[in-house]
């Protein structure tokens, strides 16, 4: 099942697969680009634990 957050879509089982520091680390560089490291290190943060957990838990 894929997971939309902020207009990328994740594939939610390679997701959960991850930690949440690899995950990061392997789109740092990849998504939002416009956006500041920073803010990018925390959407992905963000996106990483709505998927893993599920929205509203």
């Amino acid at each position: 099942m894929n997971v939309v957050f902020e207009c990328v879509s994740f594939d939610a089982e390679y997701v959960r697969s991850l930690s949440k520091e690899l995950f990061v680390e392997q789109f740092m560089d990849v998504f939002w680009l416009d956006r500041a490291e920073a803010d990018r290190r925390t959407m992905l943060e963000d996106a990483y634990d709505t998927i893993s957990k599920g929205a509203g838990q």
